[in-house]
């Protein structure tokens, strides 16, 4: 619908600095003409929109992204992944300064376990070191942290014993650092320990180790688990 409407206008001066204000976007002039009035005729047309309608999402199917980014195939989480390492059976330590030691590591997993859909998880352990059955003498405490490639375990290199993982970061997807605490010459109720880190990198095939701050002294006195037999 349009509506037009005449109005006489005579151009004094504040008519043309209203007029002025109210074409700022096309720009304005006047001729000093001091004294003249003229008549001019002003049509202002007004055209009335049809009324609009609510614009409609693009996509309203009512469903929710899938947590994989919107793949749907759901290709790892349905892969079938169990954890071995369940505590069910003793695992044999190695000592770096003894060619063949029968103690071996009884354990609980307290965190963590193997994700198929992150490339590089982990397991927590923690337990103690005896000969034919679990010790509880003082300095026999220890934990590890179990690693897996793509939801399978990895055996080399073989995970360290420590007296206690301070803590576990992942630092994303391929990649894990573990921050040790390990026992010290001295006795172990002096409650003294050497700290030490390690950053584990998972590039689909094997293990990379980096960054490693592990004190000098786990070179002579390592005790790693043989995972060699764990199903």
């Amino acid at each position: 619908m349009r509506n037009i409407r005449t109005l006489p206008r005579t151009a004094s001066a504040g008519l043309i600095a209203a007029g002025c204000a109210a074409s700022l976007l096309v720009g304005c002039s006047s001729d000093d003409g001091a004294g003249e009035s003229t008549e001019t005729t002003v049509t202002d047309t007004i055209t009335q929109q049809p009324a609009s309608t609510p614009s409609q999402p693009e996509s309203a199917t009512g469903r929710a992204p899938t947590p994989d980014g919107g793949a749907g195939d759901g290709s790892c989480a349905d892969a079938a992944v169990t954890n071995p390492l369940v505590g069910e059976q003793p695992i044999p330590v190695h000592f770096a300064n003894v060619d063949d030691s029968d103690v071996s590591f009884y354990y609980t997993a307290t965190e963590g376990q193997p994700d198929p859909c992150t490339p590089l998880s982990w397991v927590k352990l923690a337990g103690t070191n005896g000969a034919g059955g679990p010790g509880a003498t003082a300095g026999s405490d220890r934990e590890t942290v179990a690693l897996f490639g793509d939801g399978r375990l990895i055996t080399d290199p073989a995970p360290i014993l420590a007296r206690q993982i301070e803590s576990i970061e992942q630092v994303d997807d391929r990649t894990v650092r573990v921050n040790y605490a390990f026992y010290t010459e001295a006795p172990a109720g002096l409650n003294e320990t050497d700290a030490g880190s390690a950053t584990f990198h998972w590039d689909g095939d094997q293990l990379e180790v980096t960054e490693n701050t592990l004190p000098a002294s786990q070179n002579d006195t390592a005790e790693t688990l043989d995972l060699s037999g764990v199903m």
